[in-house]
Formats: structure tokens, sequence, C-alpha cells
């Protein structure tokens, strides 16, 4: 009888110490693996409706670890402390997102920059609102007036196109003149079809501060940033589905090549926007910024990248731009 009582007595031995072993080895595991850690991350919603609460922006806050990426950092990171072996480049900010996966990684992703011509991008997004609301909107005429002063917003590199003095033009003509050839001389005709809360709307949105709400020019856009307006075109989070693939659809038609479609071979679609800004410091120096953000359609894993420098030479800093967007399409195509 007492052999029978211990043979008993032995599988509810066994039971709580598999239980504390496998609890154990799950700590362990855990604890050994960073990926499986929660990842703390942001939600954006859409503000104005009382019913429903829209997902327009999701993205994690901590970069990827995962070793692929991690090796695009590195390989960006190398060539960013050579070029600054060259005093006429100061500053170079990355961010890089893969679309497929939306691992993404960032080099001085938090640094400011004036965003320039990138704030045509917002501009469009703002008008083509006003037009899931108001539909017809975009086919109402204005009357293009040029001016030779652009209310001041010099640009180094000019439109290949500029439109006829004194014509009329819809707004959706306007849009396309606006983002293909980055024309300044029709904002402030743009800008004044928009209520001063619809052109601010999609900054609130998204959380990011608008860089001319008070007529300033300062600092006030990361790469980082500026990525969230590529990322809900992309997911269509934000606008219809036919106005986001009409706004990247226009942006694969920019004039600015010498940047990040340089960077990749001729057949892969970009959707990009440029900005510059040439300004005079303290010391009376000539500092330029030369930015370049955009999509780049590779083939099975699309990417955002977003590049904005800083520096003394506007020539160099644009082949600054050029050589990162190589450098990630050589390591991502790999």
């Amino acid at each position: 009888m007492k052999k029978k009582k211990n043979e008993n007595i032995t599988p509810y031995l066994a039971i709580p110490f598999a239980f504390i072993l496998g609890f154990a080895l799950g700590i362990l595991y855990y604890a050994l693996s960073p990926n499986l850690q929660k990842s703390e991350y942001i939600e954006i919603r859409e503000k104005g409706y009382e019913y429903i609460n829209p997902l327009i922006d999701f993205e994690t806050l901590q970069p990827t670890n995962r070793e692929k990426i991690k090796d695009i950092e590195r390989a960006i990171e190398s060539y960013i402390t050579e070029r600054k072996q060259d005093k006429d480049i100061t500053h170079i900010s990355v961010y890089y997102k893969d679309l497929t996966t939306g691992a993404w990684i960032g080099v001085n992703e938090k640094e400011d920059f004036i965003p320039a011509s990138l704030n045509k991008v917002p501009l469009m997004m703002a008008l083509y609102k006003k037009e899931m609301k108001n539909p017809g909107f975009l086919q109402q005429k204005l009357t293009y007036q040029y001016s030779e002063s652009f209310n001041g917003l010099y640009q180094q590199i000019e439109p290949i196109i500029y439109l006829e003095d004194g014509e009329e033009y819809t707004i959706d003509e306007l849009i396309n003149q606006l983002i293909v050839y980055s024309d300044n001389s029709i904002l402030e005709l743009l800008y004044s079809t928009l209520s001063n809360q619809e052109g601010q709307e999609i900054f609130d949105d998204l959380g990011v501060t608008n860089p001319y709400t008070y007529g300033t020019f300062e600092d006030s856009m990361s790469v980082k940033e500026y990525a969230s307006f590529l990322r809900i075109l992309y997911n269509a989070s934000y606008l219809s589905k036919d106005l986001s693939s009409k706004a990247l659809q226009l942006l694969t038609e920019t004039s600015f090549d010498k940047g990040l479609k340089a960077g990749v071979p001729s057949d892969i679609k970009v959707a990009n926007k440029f900005g510059e800004r040439g300004m005079t410091n303290k010391d009376s120096e000539e500092i330029y910024q030369k930015h370049d953000c955009g999509i780049i359609y590779y083939n099975p894993n699309p990417y955002i990248l977003c590049v904005m420098t800083r520096g003394a030479d506007p020539k160099k800093l644009t082949e600054s731009i050029n050589k990162i967007s190589a450098i990630v399409y050589k390591k991502v195509s790999k």
C-alpha cells in the first residue's frame, strides 16, 4: 500500500516543478529576445468627428534593432562622419522607413530644419482635403498673376515652366504647377483659397508644428516629423484613396532629379519633394539648407527616405543627398 501511495504523489510533485521551470525559461527567453518586448508606439487620430475616431498614423517611438536595417544605419552614419570633415557641410539628418515591415531608423532625426518648399506637400494635402469636403473645389478657376518678388521667396532652382500671366487656371492645375515645378509664384494664390483653420488642420492632426503659422522662418521641422506626411499619403489614411494616389503620382513627376532620384536606377519610380533655403548668419556668412524627401517604389520593398542638410555649399549638399540615396538603395536591393 505504501508503494502505491508514493507512486500517486510523484506526478503531483512534477507538475509544479515543470510549471516553475517553464516560467523561468520563458522569462529568460523574453529577456534575451529584445525583438519580442513590447514596443512603445504613438497613434495619431484625426480630430473633428463626433462618432468616429479615425486612425491616420501609427509609428513606433523607438527605431528598429533588426540587423539588416541597422546595417543601413551604420552605412549612413559612416558616410555622414566622413562628410563632416568637409566644413561646407555642417548638418545631415536622415530618416528611413521600410514600408513593408514598418521598421525605421533615424540618424540625427530630431534635428530641426527649415522645410522650405517641402511645405508645399501639406499645402497640397490641405487643398485635396477641402475637395473631399466640397466636391468641385479643385475645378474652381483663379486668375494667375506673375510676380518677380514671389513675396521674398527666392528660388535657386527655378521652375522650368511658368504659367501665363493674367490667365485663368483651375485650382487643380495650379497644384500641379506647385508640386511638379515647385513654383513659389502661386503660393499666395493657393493659400488664399484656404481659411487659417483649413491650412492648419493637417498640422494639428499630425501633431506637427506649422513652420509658417506666425509668418516666421525658424527651424521647426525634423526629418521624422516630415515623413509623417508621406506615411499617411502612402497609407491613404488622411485623404481618400483616389486623392492619395493622385498626390503621390504628382510627386513622381517633380522636376528635381539630382537628389533622391539620382541615387536609384532610372526605372524605379520616386515620389519626392525637395526644399531649399539660403540665409545669412550672424557672421554675414551664407548658409544653405537643401532637403529631399520621398517614397522610393523599389519592388518588393518600397521605402521612405528623407534627407535634410545644412552647410555653406548647396552643390555639396545636393551631392550628399544623392550619395545617401545610393547607399540606402544598395543596401535595400542587396
